[in-house]
This record gives C-alpha cells, sequence and structure tokens, in this order.
C-alpha cells in the first residue's frame, strides 16, 4: 500500500498505523507528503513511528526504479 498526501503527523501516520496494524505493507512517499507541522520536529516524529510499525520510507523515484521494465 502506498501512502502519500498532506500533513504526515496526523492523516497520513494514521492511515499508515492502521495498514500496518492490518497486515498491508505499507510504503510513506515522503517526497510526496506536505509538512503540516503544529511543532518543527512533528514529521520527524510521526516518520519515526511509522516505521517502528513497520512502514518503509521511499521516494517517488525508488518506485520508479524497482518497477519492472515493460
Amino acid at each position: 500500500m502506498f501512502v502519500l498526501g498532506v500533513s504526515p503527523n496526523s492523516c497520513i501516520k494514521h492511515t499508515v498505523l492502521d495498514g500496518c496494524h492490518l497486515g498491508f505493507q505499507v510504503v510513506v512517499l515522503t517526497d510526496a507528503t506536505r509538512e503540516t507541522n503544529n511543532k518543527p520536529d512533528d514529521s520527524p516524529h510521526a516518520l519515526q513511528e511509522m516505521a517502528d510499525a513497520g512502514a518503509f520510507p521511499a521516494n517517488i523515484g525508488d518506485i520508479e526504479m524497482a518497477a519492472p521494465a515493460s
């Protein structure tokens, strides 16, 4: 499951944590997210929490490179 969007410290985090808890392999596309922090370290803490739950941080380029050639 690929996740991207706005606000890593709330909306994205909860979607990712739910996906991990339900057994999905979750990839957070960090370069396709937009930070809306209340505090400067909100997003790094949220990303760490997601990684601790089993999510994988990646960039869109990482996914393109891993895709099989057609």
